[in-house]
């Protein structure tokens, strides 16, 4: 196994389940290994991992419980590596994740990761893998999930308490502010292991609503096309529409779950809007 140590790992776990050892060993096995690896959450989470990964000496474990971006932050800056890349309890690495990524550092400081779907005959697996595919067409969705640590050295943090849910739309705004040279891999990727019910992505779906609030409210203009659903909905799914002809049954399974979480969204949007509405009216009172 090549190691070029420039390059660390952090992955943030609420909770503990099974795929969660699948992730750390598809970072542990890369074929360039990581300089470090990082992993943030609850105690009985970080110790089910330690058990598995005991003879693991480049593996850092934080107890954390709150808002997962001050998670994030936190393993960040316990990160010993010049690069990071940011991950999730549900995103499995490609074997030659970190060795793709290495051939770009040169030429880019941050690098967005394609994310697939998994191979399932489950139908709703399916789904929710064409789901991934058309999601890596629409450029105001995707945000790298490797960026050069040096980038936030003036003090300021990589992810904000203030977008909530939101963390990755967060960090992308911050990161936006440092101009960073953004590149793509194209020869590697996550695959992304969703566990999710039905009634899990639809209280996913409210809580963005909710917090796209303060999206909007900091990124003006940016924040609407980043949540717009006739950009993200009308023209990307349009644009892939050769998907339909493939599968049409799956394509419009994913439609009409679409369809429906769009609404859960616009409910957590709206309630999401009175609630600011309310708090600047009481520090208008107060002022």
């Amino acid at each position: 196994m090549k190691n070029r140590r420039n390059i660390s790992v952090t992955i943030c776990i609420k909770k503990y389940y099974p795929v969660v050892l699948e992730i750390v060993e598809s970072f542990v096995n890369q074929t360039l290994s990581p300089s470090d690896i990082v992993i943030v959450g609850e105690l009985h989470a970080l110790n089910k991992i330690k058990k598995k990964f005991e003879k693991e000496k480049n593996i850092t474990y934080e107890s954390f419980i709150g808002d997962k971006n001050v998670a994030r932050n936190k393993s960040i800056s316990l990160a010993k590596g010049d690069y990071v890349i940011f991950s999730d309890y549900d995103m499995v690495a490609s074997l030659n994740l970190l060795e793709e990524c290495s051939k770009l550092l040169g030429k880019h400081n941050a690098l967005v990761i394609p994310e697939v779907g998994t191979n399932s005959r489950n139908f709703f697996k399916r789904v929710f893998k064409l789901e991934k595919e058309i999601a890596n067409d629409d450029n105001d969705a995707i945000t790298p999930r490797m960026f050069k640590k040096n980038l936030f050295d003036d003090g300021s943090k990589p992810f904000d308490v203030k977008f909530g849910v939101l963390d990755e739309w967060g960090f992308y705004k911050n990161l936006k502010k440092k101009k960073p040279s953004v590149g793509y891999v194209k020869n590697a990727f996550f695959t992304i292991k969703d566990r999710f019910s039905f009634s899990e992505r639809l209280d996913r779906s409210y809580k963005k609503g909710f917090w796209s609030n303060y999206l909007i409210k900091d990124m003006g203009m940016e924040g609407v096309k980043r949540i717009n659903p006739i950009n993200r909905g009308l023209i990307v799914y349009s644009r892939n529409f050769k998907l339909f002809i493939n599968n049409p049954f799956i394509f419009l399974t994913l439609i009409a779950i679409k369809n429906i979480e769009f609404l859960s969204f616009a409910v957590g949007y709206f309630v999401g809007s009175i609630q600011r509405i309310s708090l600047k009216d009481i520090e208008n009172n107060t002022a």
